[in-house]
Order: structure tokens, then sequence, then C-alpha cells
């Protein structure tokens, strides 16, 4: 009897902690960065120097923070761009086709994601949900 109350306890807390994961942090709502406030605004290239001159404390202030660049596409794909050889931008959904050409300079918002070395030992900055701004 006392075995049978244990495991009935046991049950209904299992179902409490998933309830809890599913309707608290599974469905949390997403932070819409194109809203928030950006950490930094100005060129790639400045941004960049931040980047080159310290990247832990680059990751550490500007990772999951929204940033606001301007610079010159370097190379275009089906739903990225890369802005001056550095930061690789991946569109968000609201992104307005089509997307940007080579050569052309525009100015984007979107999240930090982080910092990766590519394979020619260049130091790439991901960004995410990117949007234009005119």
């Amino acid at each position: 009897m006392k075995r049978t109350n244990g495991l009935l306890i046991a049950g209904i807390g299992v179902i409490l902690v998933g309830a809890y994961l599913w309707f608290g942090v599974y469905n949390k709502a997403h932070v819409d960065y194109s809203e928030e406030e950006a950490s930094y605004t100005g060129s790639a290239a400045g941004f960049n120097e931040i980047l080159s001159a310290n990247q832990a404390d680059f990751s550490e202030k500007y990772t999951n923070t929204a940033v606001i660049l301007e610079g010159r596409v370097t190379e275009s794909a089906t739903h990225s761009f890369i802005l001056d050889d550095v930061f690789l931008c991946a569109v968000d959904s609201t992104f307005t086709a089509p997307l940007p050409k080579v050569g052309e300079s525009l100015k984007v918002k979107g999240r930090v994601v982080g910092i990766e070395d590519d394979i020619l030992g260049n130091v790439l900055c991901r960004l995410d949900q990117c949007i234009r701004i005119e």
C-alpha cells in the first residue's frame, strides 16, 4: 500500500514537471529582436574591430543582443548573405525580397548568435533574424 502511494505521488510529480516544461519553457514566447534596442549601431568594419580586439569580451557583451550593421555584401546565398567578409547574416522570414546582390551596400538589424572560425582560419560572426533597415 505504501509503495502504491509512493508511485502515485511520483507519477503525479512527473506529470506536473512535464506540464511545466511544456507550457512554461517549450512554448515560451520568442524574443523579437527586430523590436529590441540595438547594443551596437554602426559600420560592419567598426564592429569587426571590436571583434578582432578581444573575442572573449565580444562574445560576452554581444551574444544574444540585437545589432544594426551597415556594410557591403561580399557573398549572397539562398537564405543568407555575408557582410564585409565577416558577418554571416541569416535572413528573417520578413526580409524584403530579393536578397541583396554582391557589392550592394545595406543596413541590417539582427541578433548576434556567436563567432566561429571558418575553414580558412578567418573569424565569422553569425547573425540571425536579420531584417533590412531602410
